[in-house]
């Protein structure tokens, strides 16, 4: 099974970009650290500005990881100097990886769905049919 990290940064380089990991273990301390406390892959591309900072994840941890980074001073920093962040959240979706990709802007540090995974699967929902009509003009 593929990680969040290395599923982030096939879909990066299918995409154009130039990507690498920056996250790194410390094992005396047993800790991953983030470069800048928030992202695990960086990543350029020509027809783009600045650098890409990408919090790789599940999907049902992007929330936790938005809110984490948005809380760090250097996150501000980084965006203020042209760069941009992004989480990917990862899910197993119809059998296939899908991805959500939320953006935080420059200005508010506001989360932005860029791209969203396909819905789940569900189908039609059941709806009991009625026993007894309720028409009057079926009454008579």
């Amino acid at each position: 099974m593929s990680s969040p990290t290395s599923r982030t940064l096939t879909l990066l380089r299918r995409r154009g970009y130039l990507a690498d990991v920056t996250e790194r273990w410390i094992p005396h301390a047993n800790v991953r650290k983030d470069l800048f406390g928030f992202a695990d892959v960086a990543a350029i591309a020509i027809d783009q500005p600045g650098v890409l900072g990408v919090q790789a994840t599940t999907i049902d941890h992007v929330s936790a990881r938005l809110s984490k980074a948005r809380a760090l001073p250097a996150l501000k920093t980084w965006l203020a100097a042209g760069n941009r962040f992004e989480v990917w959240g990862w899910v197993l979706r119809r059998g296939r990886w899908a991805v959500k990709i939320v953006a935080v802007q420059a200005e508010d540090l506001a989360a932005v769905v860029v791209e969203a995974p396909p819905p789940r699967r569900g189908g039609r929902k059941w709806h009991p049919t009625p026993l007894f009509s309720l028409d009057p003009a079926d009454m008579s």
